[in-house]
């Protein structure tokens, strides 16, 4: 955690703020904030709209920049100049015309405020405001706070996160096989998991010597796994474990070592406390782990540790029906999506199902086959140049290509469960991998890494 401490974001100005001057530097951080901390349900219903915190301070943030001449040149030049902004247009105007046809405003408010808005934002941020130093410290000193407040959910029965929810949602606590799950600032487990697995793969990056470390954040590291873990989120664990795999592949030899002998102390310890204490808690670990082993696999060893064989069974199997009844039969429509507000019924085979665990099958059931490619076409222009960059050995794009591979996979199980607001964090990065910084060299073409 050295970087971490090192590394200093600036203070807030209390005497300024009293006589109501708020430096720009000021709002960008709370826009950061507001992004990986504060919870979607903390803010005040308007009519149709829900104006959440990250909503009032990006709307601050887009005053800020739009009314500095200088600032309103940079963004507009950052648009222009944006490699991806064909894509991401396309699938804008489907959004607008598929929920004016099927009326549903705030679906259209919800993809420009916090999906769209927010990736040209970090964008911008990134480019003329944050150092990359900057930039991932306080990325990690949010993921430090959200990890260390999340497992007192299993202490007072609600997550902590909760006293903010000034919405009235429906935000209910969850178990699996009787054993609490955390949720975080998320409104669920699954999507909670979601949350933890995009920020993974950019807290194994060594950002002073550019190079992939897994053990480069060891607190955070530790936390993250055990987060993970009380999720109990297969998936999450799946991805987690698929994600480790990967980062150990493009590591380096003493990286490696570094991480097996992190893996030496860490992981006896953590078996030992679960054959120790078998509590519920700990077996609901169990069931998990091998909920997970049998998710891949195909086996059935959580139901030794008490996990039920039909419950499992059911799942795998309703999301193959779901799959095979909407794209597969170009139901509803090929053309035109039924748009956000629709609600979603079908009856097959004893099956009712009201939800769509599958993004692709949600995005193709939302807005036909033209916004189901439109956004796969702009998703994979990120991959693919991550990609090219990672062939030129540029650390920080291996890890995108690692959360993209990770988190996509992740979509077949899932839907986006309003974690694209912290995917567009990465989209920005990404972008920014190479773009000349007006703070410093970010992310520089050529990393250490090449000279080793």
């Amino acid at each position: 955690m050295r970087f971490i401490n090192t590394v200093k974001i600036p203070k807030i100005n209390w005497r300024a703020l009293r006589h109501g001057q708020i430096s720009f530097r000021m709002i960008a951080n709370l826009f950061i904030i507001s992004l990986l901390i504060i919870p979607s349900y903390f803010g005040i219903r308007i009519g149709f709209f829900d104006l959440t915190a990250l909503r009032v301070i990006e709307i601050l943030l887009y005053f800020s920049i739009f009314s500095s001449g200088r600032k309103r040149q940079e963004f507009i030049s950052l648009l222009k100049h944006c490699k991806h902004i064909v894509w991401i247009a396309l699938y804008a105007v489907i959004v607008i015309y598929t929920n004016l046809f099927h009326l549903s405003l705030n679906t259209i408010f919800y993809w420009f405020t916090n999906v769209f808005m927010v990736l040209f934002a970090v964008m911008y941020l990134l480019r003329y405001e944050y150092s990359p130093e900057q930039f991932l410290s306080l990325i990690y000193k949010c993921l430090l706070f959200v990890c260390l407040l999340s497992p007192l959910e299993l202490v007072i029965g609600k997550s902590p996160f909760l006293y903010l929810n000034t919405l009235g949602k429906e935000v209910g606590s969850v178990q699996r096989f009787d054993a609490m799950r955390i949720k975080g600032p998320c409104w669920e487990t699954n999507s909670y998991g979601l949350y933890l697995m995009i920020f993974f793969p950019f807290i194994c990056y060594d950002v002073r010597q550019k190079k992939i470390d897994l053990c480069s954040q060891p607190l955070l590291l530790v936390l993250f796994i055990v987060n993970i873990f009380l999720t109990g989120a297969r998936l999450a664990i799946g991805q987690l474990a698929l994600s480790v795999f990967l980062i150990l592949i493009l590591s380096g030899k003493k990286e490696v070592k570094k991480a097996l002998l992190f893996a030496g102390v860490f992981m006896p310890a953590v078996l030992l406390f679960l054959i120790i204490f078998r509590d519920g808690m700990a077996q609901g670990i169990w069931r998990t782990i091998f909920s997970a082993v049998d998710f891949i696999f195909n086996t059935d060893y959580s139901v030794r540790f008490g996990a039920q064989a039909d419950i499992l069974e059911d799942s795998a199997y309703y999301r193959e029906l779901l799959f095979n009844n909407t794209i597969l039969k170009n139901w509803p429509d090929p053309l035109l999506g039924r748009g956000g507000a629709f609600n979603f019924h079908l009856y097959i085979e004893g099956y009712d199902i009201k939800s769509i665990d599958n993004f692709y099958v949600a995005q193709y059931v939302t807005y036909a086959w033209p916004g189901l490619i439109a956004w796969i076409f702009m998703s994979v222009s990120y991959f693919t140049d991550s990609v090219k960059k990672a062939v030129k050995n540029i650390n920080l794009a291996k890890l995108f290509a690692i959360c993209w591979i990770c988190y996509f996979i992740g979509l077949w199980y899932l839907d986006q469960l309003q974690t694209f607001p912290l995917m567009m964090i990465f989209f920005a990065l990404e972008d920014s991998i190479t773009a000349k910084s007006k703070r410093s060299t970010l992310f520089e073409k050529y990393d250490s890494s090449l000279a080793e």
